[in-house]
């Protein structure tokens, strides 16, 4: 039975076109996860974040970047609770109705290390 899956981008090529609040292109990306209804509240998202963050730091990843729905305050929660930091957030005038606002954050495993510029074709 699958309960959550977790999605990582290396390339600014992968991801989501038109962000307004997009992470650096050297940047690894969390671009997706989500866990089954069934299963939420039981450690899978943190144990998916953690596995996560072990591969990136593990094949020389300095920091990792998300967005989360400004209105999603468990997933915000989670992800502050994490070691997230809040970096930017949508501007209120470019998003129509039905629009999620969203909000960039990043987590820094360590400081001094040239991300993924040797990992990725650009």
């Amino acid at each position: 039975e699958l309960v959550g899956i977790v999605a990582l981008s290396f390339a600014p090529s992968t991801r989501e076109e038109n962000m307004s609040t997009a992470p650096p292109t050297d940047a690894a990306y969390l671009s997706n996860m989500a866990v089954a209804g069934a299963h939420r509240r039981r450690g899978v998202a943190r144990a998916l974040l953690g596995a996560s963050e072990d591969l990136l730091e593990r094949i020389g990843g300095v920091d990792i970047w998300l967005h989360v729905m400004m209105e999603d305050p468990t997933a915000r929660s989670l992800y502050t609770n994490e070691g997230y930091a809040e970096i930017e957030a949508d501007k209120a005038t470019l998003f129509g109705r039905g629009k999620a606002r969203k909000i960039l954050m990043q987590k820094v495993f360590e400081e001094g290390s040239n991300r993924f510029a040797d990992f990725v074709d650009q």
